[in-house]
């Protein structure tokens, strides 16, 4: 690699020159990921509200600095709850309440997001419920809905009795 054949102070240099550079942001990202830049790759990230690219370093960002990626991805799902306008996109933002439950205090925060939106958002009675996924096309289907208080409280069960997820789902979510 170009950076084995370098100096380590000249590859800084150019490093540094690099990220002058006027860069797409998926470019700098590589980079600063690269490079363990995490505080200025977080940053960016921020700057530009970037969730996919957030996604994508999301395991780096958790190992460097666990607190502030957990304050940052919470902060990241309000904002897309707040933007999402139907049941799909509502089933999707909830989908990454499970990655929560992997951090330190997850299951807390996770409470905590779930209480948000349901003062936030009382008037959106289809965010409380979500759809089931068809077995075939791992799409939403609109037959069945459940209660998305059943699913958070589902996750966070299956956390605590090291359960199949979906087997506790069948077992305790109502049908509506």
């Amino acid at each position: 690699m170009l950076k084995d054949l370098s100096f380590p102070e000249d590859w800084t240099a150019a490093v540094q020159q690099l990220l002058a550079l006027p860069l797409p942001s998926y470019q700098r990202f590589i980079i600063l990921n690269f490079e363990q830049c995490y505080r200025q790759l977080l940053e960016e990230i921020i700057v530009r509200m970037d969730f996919i690219a957030f996604e994508r370093y999301e395991e780096s960002l958790r190992s460097w600095s666990p607190e502030k990626t957990c304050k940052c991805y919470v902060d990241f799902l309000k904002n897309e709850m707040h933007t999402a306008s139907n049941r799909k996109q509502y089933w999707s933002v909830i989908q990454h309440l499970k990655n929560l439950l992997k951090y330190q205090n997850g299951k807390q925060v996770v409470s905590e997001i779930v209480q948000y939106w349901r003062t936030q958002h009382n008037n959106r009675p289809a965010m409380m419920y979500i759809p089931l996924l068809s077995a075939k096309t791992k799409q939403p289907c609109n037959l069945c809905k459940y209660r998305v208080t059943g699913l958070l409280l589902e996750l966070l069960d299956s956390v605590k009795d090291q359960r199949s997820p979906r087997k506790n789902l069948e077992r305790r979510i109502s049908i509506i």
